[in-house]
């Protein structure tokens, strides 16, 4: 198996070095929109998260590389006043998520995978560090 993995990664950075660097430029969006997801507790307090598309091109600087454009979903959350402090600590957490399923066209699916992610990581966050009663 450490054959077959020294093979693949050597591939892989002879394929970098061929594609050589590259910058990414966001496309002049029209309207912001951004989708919202709203949690409520048990407690009083809420979880607004939002997620945010944005449409991106990958720009090789090597002639013979054709662009590539991508999508990427930007989701961050904003909690109540009256949530507990670790929670809006952890609320703090702002990322940027490439597209996960490239050949989906239904962009609802997407946004909902890429808040599943989202809070996946919140939740991790929130237990290594555990909240006050």
């Amino acid at each position: 198996m450490d054959f077959l993995e020294n093979v693949v990664t050597r591939l892989s950075k002879i394929i970098d070095n061929v594609k050589g660097d590259y910058t990414i430029q966001a496309f002049p969006s029209q309207a912001v929109v951004m989708d919202n997801l709203t949690a409520k507790s048990v407690e009083g307090y809420q979880v607004v998260i939002y997620c945010q598309k944005k449409q991106v091109v990958q720009r090789f600087r090597k002639w013979y590389i054709p662009d590539c454009h991508m999508n990427k979903y930007r989701v961050f959350s904003v909690p109540s006043e009256t949530a507990p402090v670790e929670l809006k600590e952890a609320c703090e957490l702002d990322v940027c998520i490439d597209q996960l399923f490239p050949n989906t066209p239904n962009d609802f699916v997407q946004k909902e995978v890429v808040i599943g992610a989202y809070l996946e990581r919140l939740l991790n966050s929130l237990r290594k560090e555990p909240m006050a009663a």
